[in-house]
């Protein structure tokens, strides 16, 4: 600690000692054990020694730094932040993989247009979901186009070879594609897609780290579980009968050793509310089945503290 200015921690942050300030204490420590006319010139041995040594104690003090923010998930990066992630239980997710694919149409009716909108849903053989995320037309005389997709899902199995998507989801094409007539729309892609190993960037993942609730069954909580769902961009939680009723006129008047604000729920029985959430523009909110804990078409959705959910 310096007479004149703190270093290390301080009210201000973390404050480095640099170069010029750990060199000028070496050599007012030298003059006070050798003498005040000791040579501390630039060709002097002492003072190159002493350069060296202060060089590397001025890299230990910016390490010490390093260490020091590394513990703050707002200022921790790498490595450091994928620790504190895994202190409360938030790792760090892959991107989405992404590719281009050519879209071709056949058979299509001379002086007709084919659109094929941004956020169509495509497969491969084995079921990995990608869309689109730029719109095309195909025409007759413009039969083929290609567009960007991205995977639906995160991680490597967005990974898939070149040829690997083979064409737009059956479920999607039936209500986007039913009225093609003759023709027919194919898909392929002819470069691998790439990236669902990729780890989402340190800014990305230090905001969740930084709203992540640290309690269970509170509103906050819930906005959470629901944002951690893929395709969820924001979320509303309505929960009528959460919080104490203050404007009731037995308020404060309560018994609380002997009485209940209402009828004590029996166990498992549900507790619901209502879940409103904007998602992505190209991700499709089916009915087939529960996604990750939820389940719903639509926007509105009901979520339950029992294990089955419901669809509102």
């Amino acid at each position: 600690m310096s007479e004149m200015m703190p270093y290390g921690v301080t009210d201000d942050g973390y404050v480095v000692k640099g170069l010029d300030v750990v060199l000028a204490e070496s050599l007012a420590r030298a003059r006070a054990a050798f003498g005040a006319d000791v040579d501390l010139t630039a060709t002097s041995p002492l003072r190159k020694i002493l350069e060296v040594t202060a060089g590397e104690d001025a890299e230990l003090w910016k390490r010490l730094e390093w260490s020091y923010y590394a513990g703050f998930p707002s200022t921790a990066d790498g490595a450091s932040l994928d620790l504190l992630g895994e202190d409360v239980g938030v790792d760090r997710r892959t991107e989405h993989a992404a590719g281009e694919v050519t879209l071709t149409l056949s058979g299509g009716v001379p002086g007709r247009t084919y659109l094929v909108n941004e956020a169509t849903v495509l497969t491969t053989a084995s079921g990995t979901l990608f869309t689109t995320t730029r719109a095309v037309t195909l025409t007759a005389t413009a039969p083929e186009a290609t567009t960007p997709v991205l995977a639906l899902d995160r991680g490597p199995a967005g990974d898939v070879p070149a040829g690997g998507i083979a064409a737009i989801e059956a479920a999607h094409a039936a209500v986007y594609f039913a009225d093609l007539g003759p023709a027919t729309i194919s898909v392929a892609n002819a470069a691998p897609t790439a990236g669902g190993t990729t780890p989402e960037p340190d800014d990305v993942y230090r905001g969740r780290l930084v709203g992540t609730s640290r309690t269970l069954w509170t509103i906050e909580a819930v906005q959470q579980a629901v944002l951690a769902v893929d395709g969820v961009v924001d979320v509303l939680i309505s929960d009528p009968l959460g919080g104490v009723d203050v404007s009731q006129s037995y308020f404060g008047l309560f018994d609380f050793g002997r009485r209940l604000f209402a009828a004590e729920r029996r166990f498992g029985e549900p507790y619901l509310f209502d879940v409103v959430v904007a998602h992505e523009f190209r991700w499709p909110w089916l009915p087939q089945g529960p996604v990750r804990g939820w389940s719903g078409c639509g926007r509105r959705w009901t979520w339950s503290a029992h294990p089955a959910c419901t669809r509102t």
